[in-house]
């Protein structure tokens, strides 16, 4: 079976002042290629992961845009912008004291725990989700304030793990595991005016993504010191990423597919987007009808499947074909 070898997975670690199309670009640069995505934005001023396929790959990203995400958040009492972060234009501006956390910081915990759980988050003026056709942050660049619907979302817990006095302000250090689509700097103005004092999002780190780390992630900017080091070849640089393992498989983005191994034959019906008949003993436990699994073959990418019909012989029909013949 051949393969299309410039195809994959990379965990990018952004660096704060670019966007993440600039991220984008820059890698389209790096490979020599247009056909690049990611499966969710990061803010100019918030640096971490982002998670990006390329080549055909890309038509796993839709698999990645659900994921929970996690963030470190450097939140500034007393202090409020139009944007919610850092690069907004400043608002109000007030002294605040430890004491506004109340005795033992009971006050911040109170406003913890009433931020935590299930609620409807409305989107900032700044964000870049659409509203007839148009992305919010257009409008707030004119002036110009829309209404926009609350959305969903759910916020799995959030630690306090640094707080300073930042005289005539106070800094506080969170992190906290959120659905996606989750406005991390939306909470943070939630968060002052909870304790009844402006608030901002001061620093942005994204640390994870589903089951990707920011610790696995790697800087554009050391990259394009090799990329110049060996030419400016695309080709060059991208087999050093290969042969360094920097490239994911786009299997990972099916981290929580079941794996099903299939034999030669097999893989080559799978490849022509042949339905498969499958012996129940030979496929993973808990696979019913309507059930998506991976198909592989001797550890390479072949296809995913979904289940049609369970009994003694499961029948699978092919969703996407990622081998070729």
């Amino acid at each position: 079976m051949a393969t299309d070898r410039k195809y994959g997975l990379l965990l990018i670690d952004k660096d704060a002042g670019p966007t993440s199309f600039n991220a984008i670009a820059g890698l389209r640069r790096l490979l020599g290629m247009k056909k690049i995505g990611h499966a969710g934005t990061l803010d100019p001023f918030a640096t971490g992961l982002l998670t990006v396929a390329f080549g055909k790959a890309t038509a796993a990203l839709h698999h990645l845009q659900g994921l929970d995400k996690s963030y470190d958040v450097q939140i500034r009492l007393g202090v409020g912008t139009d944007s919610g972060d850092s690069e907004g234009e400043i608002i109000s501006r007030t002294p605040v004291s430890l004491d506004v956390l109340g005795p033992g910081n009971s006050s911040l915990h109170k406003a913890l725990t009433a931020l935590t759980g299930d609620m409807m988050q409305i989107p900032p003026m700044h964000a870049a989700v659409k509203v007839d056709g148009k992305r919010l942050y257009e409008y707030a660049r004119e002036g110009l304030t829309v209404q926009r619907k609350a959305r969903p979302i759910h916020v799995h817990d959030i630690t306090c793990t640094d707080i300073r006095a930042s005289e005539p302000f106070v800094d506080i250090d969170l992190r906290m595991h959120v659905s996606s689509g989750t406005y991390v700097r939306q909470l943070a103005v939630s968060l002052g005016t909870l304790l009844g004092v402006p608030a901002h999002a001061q620093a942005l780190r994204r640390t994870s993504v589903g089951p990707f780390s920011v610790r696995d992630a790697h800087r554009l900017e050391p990259w394009f010191d090799r990329f110049n080091a060996c030419g400016r070849d695309s080709d060059q640089f991208f087999d050093q990423l290969a042969e360094e393992h920097v490239i994911l498989p786009v299997r990972a983005a099916y981290f929580d597919l079941p794996v099903l191994q299939l034999s030669e034959s097999e893989t080559s019906r799978a490849l022509h987007g042949q339905r498969l008949l499958i012996e129940c003993a030979r496929v993973p436990s808990g696979v019913e009808t309507g059930t998506e699994v991976f198909l592989d073959y001797n550890g390479t990418d072949v296809a995913v499947a979904r289940c049609t019909d369970a009994g003694e012989w499961h029948e699978f029909a092919m969703k996407k074909v990622w081998g070729t013949l």
